[in-house]
């Protein structure tokens, strides 16, 4: 388990997304299957070559309201890490963008970076 720092907006949309992930096929989802896809999706978000993202979209992350404990699955932990090398920040800064990003992206949104937030 990881503790990944959040806002309250990202706490509220991972609520939001429980009901649609088990309406989508996967009627075990609770909340912490809910972060764990977050980070993968998120993660792939952050990869994405057409998003360009660089060290400086870390720069300056928000001031979290809180942190969840989150099954991180051991590739996306490699992925943030290899990430957060290649931008010269922590892999901390990394997961929270790609689990905040993560879930704006399962409740629709387009947003190209959401967080980073760190405590």
């Amino acid at each position: 388990m990881t503790m990944i720092a959040i806002n309250t907006l990202a706490a509220t949309r991972a609520t939001a997304c429980i009901a649609a992930v088990q309406a989508a096929g996967a009627p075990e989802a609770d909340l912490d299957y809910v972060y764990t896809g977050a980070v993968g999706v998120g993660l792939n978000r952050l990869f994405d070559p057409s998003f360009a993202f660089v060290a400086a979209d870390f720069d300056s992350p928000g001031a979290a309201d809180d942190e969840v404990d989150v099954a991180v699955e051991a590739a996306d932990v490699s992925r943030a890490a290899s990430l957060a090398t290649s931008l010269s920040t922590t892999s901390a800064l990394v997961l929270s963008a790609a689990l905040c990003t993560g879930l704006e992206k399962l409740v629709g949104s387009t947003a190209r970076l959401v967080g980073p937030f760190e405590v």
